[in-house]
């Protein structure tokens, strides 16, 4: 149905979308995983951007490489177009327009951001996530609390710059909207002077990365199936539909930890416990451990009307394999450097996060799909799940669990034909 991501979670995004059928992406992931977009960013600010900002002289750019024009372009413009170019293809890649277009596998797409002026979260989404209006408000200056926000302490870019504002965002933009490296690349204005003419912003934006209020962008996933879960019930409601909806939300993370369980007997000195628990006990309930669990309640109530009941025992199949609908993939916590944040990333860094993907897709697998996959005649040579590697999902479902459900599954019914009107 839709994805949603964070930092460099919205630019992963942003190329599984953009990834055509021979997947000429792959190739590109390398690129943009390497030095050259941080190294943009770096040299903006010690140089270009440094010199501009204290002389007023704008020293223009060509980059051959990208095949830019010459002129000159902040950091931030530099690294979309390092990030663009590097994932050209032919239908543009992440140089093309965003638009309201869902591409396979990500379904809509929606980028988070942080908006440093209200601390709002803010969303460049592919679609309208609420249905609800806004109360009629005199006020020039959009907000993101109370009646008049569709979303909690959120606000609608496309909805905040009016809905004559062209789209003249490229893919690239849209999600480096959502990561930005704190320090090292500048905020994104959004203000009259810096958006087509057309464009009625309902006061200035300040944008920094998502991460910084929804690292994991679960809580926009929760916000925005509140909403989807109506039309779900009303789908699922409906006398003549054949099959039932049963949404799965699944969960994809970099960094390890979802297995290690937290000692509850470590208490602290009576002095300490309070200092402890200021910031601890309010990031436990924005962590994603607990949207997950709210998600759950959510996912649980899809069912309504005459197809309840199968309804129901559809979703009590499928949480037998997908305990509450979710499904967490994570690298698995052993002995080994940490990932740093996805901008510059090692071959080391690269291979480690490979060969953990490579594991969690066999958690729960069905052994002969890996034997044939693996390319494995016999079950002595066969590539066997490591048990401890798949505790990295902790009380969700495992990856591989989640695949075979795809293998159960038969094809989609064709629509029948229209029938030739007569003559």
């Amino acid at each position: 149905m839709l994805s949603a991501g964070a930092s460099g979670g919205s630019v992963g995004l942003a190329y599984i979308a953009r990834a055509s059928g021979d997947d000429p992406l792959r190739v590109s992931i390398g690129k943009i995983s390497g030095p050259d977009p941080l190294a943009t960013d770096a040299i903006g600010l010690l140089a270009n951007d440094l010199v501009a900002g204290m002389t007023g002289l704008m020293i223009p750019s060509n980059g051959l490489e990208q095949g830019l024009d010459l002129a000159w372009r902040d950091r931030a413009a530099l690294h979309a177009e390092v990030y663009g170019a590097a994932a050209s293809t032919p239908d543009g890649g992440l140089g093309a327009l965003f638009d309201a277009e869902p591409h396979t596998p990500t379904g809509y797409v929606i980028f988070n951001a942080t908006d440093a002026a209200t601390n709002c979260k803010v969303l460049i989404s592919q679609v309208d996530v609420a249905e609800r209006e806004a109360p009629a408000s005199e006020s020039d200056v959009q907000v993101c609390t109370g009646v008049s926000a569709e979303l909690s302490n959120t606000i609608d870019l496309l909805d905040h710059l009016g809905e004559n504002c062209p789209a003249s965002m490229t893919w690239a933009t849209a999600s480096l909207l959502s990561a930005r490296f704190p320090f090292v690349s500048p905020s994104a204005r959004v203000q009259t002077s810096t958006v087509p003419d057309d464009c009625t912003p309902k006061g200035e934006m300040q944008l920094l990365d998502g991460g910084l209020i929804d690292n994991s962008a679960l809580g926009t996933v929760s916000d925005v199936f509140s909403e989807l879960a109506v039309l779900v019930r009303e789908a699922n409601a409906d006398p003549a539909a054949t099959s039932v909806i049963v949404p799965v939300v699944l969960y994809a993370a970099n960094e390890p930890g979802a297995d290690v369980v937290r000692d509850l007997s470590n208490t602290r000195p009576e002095v300490l416990a309070p200092v402890a628990a200021i910031g601890g006990a309010e990031a436990v309930h924005s962590s994603p451990s607990a949207w997950l669990t709210r998600l759950s309640t959510v996912l649980d109530d899809v069912c309504a009307g005459a197809n309840a009941a199968q309804c129901a025992a559809t979703l009590e199949t499928l949480r037998d394999d997908v305990p509450g609908s979710l499904v967490v993939v994570s690298p698995s916590t052993n002995p080994s450097i940490t990932v740093p944040l996805g901008w510059t990333l090692s071959s080391f860094s690269r291979s480690r996060l490979r060969i953990e993907s490579d594991v969690q897709r066999r958690c729960g697998r069905d052994q002969s799909v890996v034997n044939h996959e693996y390319d494995y005649t016999d079950d002595a040579r066969a590539l066997k799940v490591d048990n401890a590697a798949c505790k990295s999902s902790g009380d969700y479902g495992r990856f591989g669990t989640f695949l075979n459900l795809f293998d159960e599954a038969g094809p989609a019914p064709s629509p029948s034909p229209t029938p030739s009107p007569t003559p």
